[in-house]
């Protein structure tokens, strides 16, 4: 699916993702929309940004549990890193956390799955997401 510029808030942004949009494509342009108006000091409207809780994806696409996870996970991540104050209520809702482990590299490596469960942000660490500690950087 194609979109035109950047998803308004997470609702948006999971909807593309349900429809088949690039769900690493969304968040780095959500990321980058929102950090830009962080920078301009205008962390009301990014926070609110990130307050209606997006639709769960779920079983509609493949990885969807993932995807619900990580929102949850990055949006937390994002408002301790902004000083957006308390995230939403919606992240902590049974859903948005993984029952098995997810890693964001397929490794038989025993020694690189361990490095990425002590390495993972505890907002992805808690929800059995298990990335780099700069999961969220943009270059």
């Amino acid at each position: 699916m194609r979109y035109r510029g950047v998803p308004d808030d997470l609702v948006e942004l999971a909807r593309y993702a349900t429809a088949g949009a690039d769900f690493e494509i969304l968040i780095g342009s959500f990321i980058d929309y929102n950090k830009s108006l962080v920078k301009k000091s205008r962390q009301a409207e990014a926070a609110g940004n990130f307050q209606s809780p997006p639709p769960l994806i779920g079983a509609s696409v493949t990885g969807g549990d993932v995807m619900d996870a990580f929102l949850a996970a990055m949006t937390e991540k994002l408002f301790q890193d902004w000083d957006l104050g308390a995230p939403p209520q919606w992240i902590n809702v049974p859903n948005r956390f993984l029952g098995h482990p997810h890693f964001s590299i397929e490794t038989r490596s025993t020694e690189f799955k361990e490095k990425l469960k002590r390495i993972s942000p505890e907002p992805f660490r808690k929800r059995n997401l298990f990335y780099t500690d700069r999961v969220l950087d943009r270059c």
